[in-house]
């Protein structure tokens, strides 16, 4: 039994920050902005808007996509590196908001980068022990709320937004992206 992604929801904040406005105020050029960094533009989120917020706003676009993507989900976790609050999780709040059994499993991954890759190896380890069948992964960052709009090395780069993975078991079935866990002999994925 192997973990198979099966539908992605995504959001991100209406509003943009655009990087090549900003070619004085960091002293690059419009190269460095496109061909350097790669990101033209960056997402904000709303005042109102937060983490939670996000998270079920690209829950809403996975289930326009996935009528079926509550049904049966055992396990939750969020991945992010700047949560609403300390306690409750976000996590918990997630399986609050969406209604899900008692029994599903929930918790928080601390990790930037790496988080997701994290998140799917933790899920992929579940499937396989077959403690779970189906199970959703939500990353979530609102950088604003922590980057200096002021630092060249930060400010171009990270925007905010969500995204919620559906993960669940699928026997032998092939599918267009299966998860690995890290190869111990060559260190890849």
């Amino acid at each position: 039994m192997k973990a198979h992604l099966i539908n992605v929801g995504t959001y991100l904040p209406e509003r943009r920050v655009n990087n090549l406005d900003r070619l004085e105020e960091f002293e690059v050029d419009e190269d460095f902005i496109l061909n350097k960094t790669g990101v033209a533009k960056v997402s904000r989120k709303g005042l109102e808007e937060t983490g939670t917020s996000m998270c079920l706003k690209a829950w809403e676009r996975l289930l326009a996509k996935q009528s079926d993507a509550a049904e049966a989900v055992d396990a939750l976790i969020v991945v992010t590196q700047n949560p609403d609050n300390n306690i409750p999780h976000m996590s918990a709040i997630l399986h609050g908001a969406l209604e899900l059994p008692k029994n599903c499993l929930t918790f928080d991954i601390s990790l930037g980068c790496s988080g997701f890759v994290a998140a799917l190896a933790t899920m992929d380890g579940l499937i396989r022990a077959g403690t779970i069948k189906r199970g959703l992964i939500f990353t979530c960052d609102p950088y604003s709320v922590v980057v200096d709009d002021h630092d060249k090395s930060t400010a171009l780069l990270f925007g905010d937004g969500a995204a919620v993975t559906l993960s669940v078991v699928m026997g032998s079935m092939r599918s267009a992206l299966l998860i690995s866990a890290p190869s111990a002999e060559t260190g890849t994925i």
